[in-house]
């Protein structure tokens, strides 16, 4: 096989039947035509028939921002991966293709199941690109929210502290008791069952939160439960004075 004057394989001995010849890798449109030549007498002719090949370029490969490594919490907002591929893009988590996902950017759910190592490959006319850069994305999984906390209501006096118990607290986790954006205590190790919490000193009435912070990954939520507390306010100093004479 030849392009002009320039070999495109080896010689291929004739049998009497069909033979095929495989080509040297091609990187422009080439017009292959075949030489035979009888190895006794050398002499040569080229056949009538030529192959018209078309070589489409491969794809640039693809790089896709942010780089990553990317790690956030479970519910945040959605992460957003972009190639700067023009077309034929097809995204592909750990490895296998992401089904529908063939768009110029790719949008995960910050659910857990979704962490893995994301990439893409652009086709075009059949040809595809080398794999892009692989985006690592780690999804860490919120604390429950399911563990109970009483008292659900309880009235104290002004200046007194109210200690909140968390039924099934998770090992690993650690609690604290909050008044809106406001600590009010220091926070408590989880042990896989009951733990109570003791708040600071209030003095108005207060709906107690409980956030629920993994220390390792810092992913924190609050408790379903709630404790409202109405505060007593302590009545004044009597001041006695003796009778008069």
């Amino acid at each position: 096989m030849f392009d002009g004057g320039t070999s495109l394989s080896s010689p291929v001995a004739g049998t009497g039947g069909a033979i095929n010849i495989t080509s040297s890798a091609l990187t422009a449109n080439t017009t292959i035509t075949v030489r035979a030549t009888n190895p006794v007498t050398s002499c040569t002719t080229l056949l009538s028939g030529t192959s018209v090949v078309t070589v489409t370029p491969i794809p640039t490969t693809p790089n896709v921002t942010p780089a990553g490594p990317l790690v956030v919490c479970e519910g945040s907002s959605s992460i957003v991966l972009t190639s700067d591929a023009a077309s034929g893009n097809q995204w592909y988590k750990d490895g296998s293709p992401i089904g529908g996902a063939t768009a110029t950017t790719l949008n995960i759910t910050t659910n857990p199941s979704n962490s893995g190592s994301y990439t893409v490959i652009s086709t075009v006319s059949g040809c595809a690109s080398a794999v892009s850069n692989a985006v690592s994305v780690t999804i860490d999984a919120l604390p429950l929210v399911t563990p109970v906390v009483t008292p659900a209501t309880t009235t104290i006096c002004s200046g007194n502290t109210v200690t909140v118990n968390i039924a099934g607290s998770q090992a690993g986790i650690n609690y604290e008791l909050f008044d809106g954006g406001t600590s009010l205590s220091s926070p408590v190790a989880g042990t896989g069952g009951a733990i109570n919490i003791t708040s600071s000193a209030l003095t108005a009435n207060t709906t107690i939160t409980v956030r629920a912070t993994n220390p390792v990954t810092s992913c924190t939520t609050l408790l379903s439960g709630t404790s409202v507390v109405t505060v007593t306010p302590i009545p004044t100093t009597p001041n006695v004075t003796p009778p008069a004479r």
